[in-house]
């Protein structure tokens, strides 16, 4: 298998448990790929000390110049590493898929059946984002969400070789230069590929939506939820409210932290929330709010 991580140097810590959660549920030879921004050579010497310890693991580590993002919308709250999911086909070698998951997030389980999933004449293979998610974009993405769907990113099975016959990589940086986004990578990956996404079960991206959003859940996507709280394969910890905070409720938390204690850095287990942060996690809750409030608004009093 091939895999893909992206990070900065700030979630180095999490990438790590991220990919201690793979290796642990995962056997046999698997190539990691990961993405790096603004990485400290220290970091990245601890991570790259975690995967040779296990046998059939290897790591191939791509230091990506920011100047490959001029012209990208700033992310925000967002990470500049966003973005570099998005570049896969101008950075790795030619592989025909690649799978990509998002550092945080654990794997709980064996990823063969996703990596043997057939997405010949698709872009990429994932799981749908929750209503809400789609309801803040709806007005430059441009299509109807339950006809098409709109994907969460956190989770991609990308089909690179259809990436490099459609010239998906240009599209998604031509996108991005010309549209103001608000979620930086994943609304540009819809815009661009909706109607060539595969779209497959939540346990393999089952993200915070389904446990703190249910009514906000695709309809058609509700009948999993309850199977979810125990059978998730990826579990993807979106949102403001991170598994390393106290605020957390996601039921998977302490999976999370379990996993955590594998990893051999100083101070990943502390869940202590650190006063600096407060403000910058209330302002995000905030925000989260305002989207659910605009998106009920835009269901019953829009056009």
């Amino acid at each position: 298998m091939d895999i893909v991580f992206a990070t900065n140097n700030e979630f180095c810590p999490y990438a790590a448990i991220a990919i201690t959660s793979l290796l642990e549920h995962n056997k046999g030879e698997i190539w990691i790929h990961l993405f790096t921004i603004d990485v400290d050579e220290s970091n990245l010497q601890r991570i790259s000390q975690l995967v040779s310890s296990y046998i059939d693991a290897k790591l191939l580590i791509y230091p990506v110049n920011a100047s490959l993002l001029d012209g990208f919308p700033n992310p925000g709250v967002y990470s500049w590493a966003a973005y570099l999911r998005l570049l896969s086909v101008s950075l790795l070698p030619p592989l025909d898929k690649v799978l990509y998951l998002d550092a945080d997030l654990i794997v709980m389980g064996s990823l063969q059946e996703l990596w043997n999933m057939d997405i010949s004449g698709y872009s990429c293979a994932a799981v749908y984002d929750t209503i809400l998610s789609y309801s803040i974009t709806k007005d430059y993405i441009g299509y109807d969400y339950y006809a098409e769907g709109y994907a969460n990113s956190g989770v991609l099975l990308i089909n690179l070789a259809y990436w490099r016959a459609h010239h998906i990589q240009q599209q998604l940086m031509d996108f991005l230069k010309t549209h103001l986004v608000k979620l930086p990578d994943q609304d540009a990956i819809n815009a661009v590929l909706h109607g060539t996404i595969k779209f497959i079960h939540p346990q393999w991206n089952c993200h915070t939506g389904y446990f703190a959003f249910p009514p906000l859940v695709r309809s058609d996507q509700k009948k999993y939820i309850k199977t979810l709280w125990r059978n998730a394969r990826i579990v993807h910890f979106t949102g403001p409210a991170k598994p390393w905070y106290r605020e957390c409720v996601n039921p998977y938390k302490k999976d999370f932290r379990k996993c955590a204690q594998l990893v051999p850095w100083n101070g990943i287990c502390d869940l202590k929330l650190q006063s600096n942060r407060r403000k910058s996690l209330l302002i995000i809750a905030l925000r989260h709010c305002k989207n659910v409030v605009a998106m009920f608004f835009s269901i019953f009093y829009g056009d």
